[in-house]
């Protein structure tokens, strides 16, 4: 593979677009599946839950959380227009969707009140964040304080 097509895949990982997003998408759902169900798996908390992803990529997830787990709401950030599209269309019937929100952001800019949401999580998007301490300091603020 040549430097420029490193460049493009690179590009496309951190903000997926047009039909190479879409194809990028699946090949990050197939290459993520094992470590998202287990960081999903490792919720705890068991009463309704407000849950935040960062990068939820195209949503494939997110009935698996909805079986899982009594959530009060789920919301989904993604730095990629297309991605927020995709999910909002793979999730269309999803018979909790009124529960479900997509957000267009970068993960320090979530439209949260404080302490109101019980877990954050994210796999394998850190390295995109242009300052972690900030991202992190966001997690903080929005997280309820048990």
């Amino acid at each position: 593979m040549s430097t420029g097509n490193y460049k493009q895949l690179a590009a496309q990982l951190r903000k997926p677009q047009g039909v190479m997003g879409d194809e990028v998408a699946e090949f990050m759902n197939a290459g993520n599946e094992l470590l998202t169900r287990n960081t999903i798996q490792q919720i705890k908390l068991t009463r309704d839950l407000n849950i935040i992803e960062i990068g939820m990529g195209n949503g494939k997830f997110i009935p698996e959380l909805f079986e899982m787990f009594s959530l009060s709401s789920y919301h989904g950030c993604d730095y990629s227009m297309d991605m927020v599209q995709s999910a909002k269309r793979l999730n269309e019937g999803n018979p909790e969707k009124h529960k479900v929100h997509f957000y267009h952001c970068e993960a320090q800019q979530r439209p949260f009140v404080s302490q109101t949401q019980d877990v954050i999580f994210t796999v394998n998007t850190i390295y995109f964040w242009d300052d972690a301490d900030q991202v992190l300091q966001e997690f903080g603020r929005v997280l309820v304080n048990n």
